[in-house]
């Protein structure tokens, strides 16, 4: 049997041999009678109490679904909130570029840390005599 996991959920593949047709019959029913199971979920409800609900398979995929879906709208919804703040972000940083030569504020942060870290100590060091050899 081979496992791959997508996210959340996971696919199971087995191989059944197409000439076998009683094993493709038997992992058909076995797949039906897994459908028609009702699963109890501990479900979240409003004022923060959970409720144990029961849902068969087609309840849950066409839950899950939905919840997928309403979390892609609002992530697509943070980003049009939050599209003003990066544009004027964006103008901000690119004003600041051109009217103030020099280092940018994240390029000064930087340098400043580096010489936090910096350290200078005085080392003495012995050194031979060199010895000239004159031909």
């Amino acid at each position: 049997m081979l496992v791959r996991p997508i996210g959340p959920r996971a696919i199971n593949w087995e191989q059944i041999d197409e000439k076998n047709k009683s094993a493709k019959e038997s992992k058909l029913k076995e797949l039906n009678d897994a459908k028609a199971v009702t699963y109890e979920v501990a479900w979240p409800v409003e004022g923060g109490k959970i409720v144990p609900t029961k849902y068969n398979y087609q309840q849950l995929n066409d839950l899950f679904t939905s919840i997928m879906s309403a979390k892609a709208k609002l992530v697509a919804d943070r980003g049009k909130v939050d599209q003003p703040e990066k544009d004027a972000q964006d103008k901000l940083s690119e004003y600041v570029k051109e009217q103030l030569p020099g280092l940018a504020a994240r390029d000064l942060q930087t340098l400043a840390g580096s010489m936090e870290k910096l350290d200078i100590k005085l080392r003495q060091v012995k050194r031979e005599p060199v010895r000239r050899i004159d031909q």
